[in-house]
């Protein structure tokens, strides 16, 4: 993330900001993800029980021995059937559960949509042009509801702050500087990410410092 954020923290590391100054500096936050994964990555090969070559089962939970997972994945699923998507995605947290099992710690796993592209919102598109897009945000939110997990809407709350905002502001504040090409966000789409991350755990709270900050004072301008 860091060649997105020109350095800057990442949504990830504003989360264990924040438990380090809720007196939570014990808590140790890992982002584990790599450039490029997809679902399968994280699925077993079902005739022998061995990881895919991806590693992911490794990274999230053998390696660590998680108390909780976040799964944020599927922009590069996006040619990906809905079929095959929602049948990975649920063998993948079956695995999880099963290696949490293992190791004597079942995991809480909490789902997160990833991000539209920055020219992808309702301002300046048809909603039919936007299906293939949307399409493994509702997947993602139909198997949390079903498995009763949190479910974490980037989708929609880039794509609110896009009509807020307008889209030239919008991608001005969240797809400048770093991000390449308006494909991952910047330091303040980080910043946002966490504080609708936070909000969707039901932790924001603007009495706290931290979730007040200006995007303008997370840009090189």
């Amino acid at each position: 993330n860091e060649k997105f954020t020109t350095g800057m923290n990442s949504y990830t590391e504003w989360f264990e900001k924040y438990l380090y100054q809720t007196g939570r500096g014990d808590d140790v936050v890992i982002n584990s993800a790599w450039g490029g994964a997809v679902i399968k990555d994280f699925l077993y090969y079902e005739e022998s029980g061995k990881r895919d070559p991806g590693l992911g089962i490794e990274q999230l939970v053998t390696k660590y021995n998680p108390d909780i997972v976040t799964i944020k994945i599927g922009m590069n699923n996006r040619g990906t059937d809905d079929a095959t998507f929602i049948k990975h995605y649920n063998k993948a947290l079956d695995a999880i559960y099963a290696e949490g099992k293992k190791n004597g710690k079942i995991p809480k796993i909490i789902l997160i949509s990833s991000t539209p592209l920055a020219g992808e919102s309702l301002s300046n598109q048809e909603q039919t042009d936007l299906d293939s897009v949307w399409r493994h945000q509702r997947n993602v939110q139909k198997i949390a509801q079903e498995r009763g997990l949190i479910f974490v809407d980037l989708q929609t709350a880039f794509t609110t702050a896009a009509l807020e905002m307008g889209p030239e502001e919008y991608r001005a504040k969240f797809f400048s500087d770093g991000s390449d090409g308006g494909i991952h966000p910047n330091a303040a789409g980080q910043y946002f990410m966490f504080q609708t991350l936070s909000k969707a755990l039901g932790i924001y709270d603007e009495s706290m410092p931290i979730f007040c900050l200006d995007y303008d004072d997370l840009l090189y301008v």
